[in-house]
């Protein structure tokens, strides 16, 4: 729209100006050169400008989602908040074991075994953890890398994920078949299941 807009307005103007200019100087109207070359070189140039003009547009808000996606990620690098009672506490990502449902309720475990009840789904905590650190076994649980000690192939291609000995998460935890593979590329990058 702004290269059509622009160009119409460009030309527009600038036959007008050499219109008046030639009159007004050698008495007669522009020659049919004017119209058949010039005219067609100006728009070459319209459309070069308005694509340098879009270019540095598109590059800068290219730099602005790269600018709030790192401000992002040193939020998310930061820890994940919950209240407990007045306060708010700050629990960095590296001291959480993981997240599950029990009874209707979302429950953030850390390392001493301590529960933490954040007011959020487990769809919406999935959003704001750190994809490379937490993974999203199914509907109950969303567990840290370092609370996984490894996996084991179980029936139709589903996989038991054993988990490291904590007193309110079980021994393992399954994974769907259509998980699975996402699961085994996580936890093992770069090995081809």
């Amino acid at each position: 729209m702004q290269l059509v807009v622009t160009t119409i307005t460009g030309l527009l103007i600038i036959i007008l100006l050499t219109e008046l200019e030639s009159l007004t100087a050698r008495g007669h109207t522009a020659p049919l050169s004017f119209y058949l070359y010039d005219i067609f070189i100006i728009c070459i140039w319209f459309f070069v400008i308005n694509g340098i003009y879009i270019g540095m547009y598109y590059y800068s808000e290219w730099k602005e989602s790269e600018r709030r996606r790192q401000e992002d990620k040193k939020v998310r690098a930061a820890g994940f908040t919950v209240k407990l009672g007045k306060q708010n506490l700050l629990i960095p990502f590296d001291e959480i074991s993981g997240f599950y449902t029990e009874e209707g309720y979302t429950i953030l475990l850390n390392h001493q075994n301590k529960k933490f009840f954040p007011d959020k789904s487990l769809d919406k905590i999935e959003k704001q953890l750190p994809e490379e650190w937490f993974f999203r076994l199914n509907r109950r649980y969303i567990l840290h890398r370092n609370a996984i000690t490894g996996f084991k192939r179980s029936n139709d291609g589903k996989i038991d994920v054993t988990i490291k000995s904590l007193d309110t998460l079980p021994e393992a935890v399954q994974v769907s078949r259509t998980k699975a593979v996402a699961f085994k590329k996580w936890f093992q990058p770069g090995i081809e299941s």
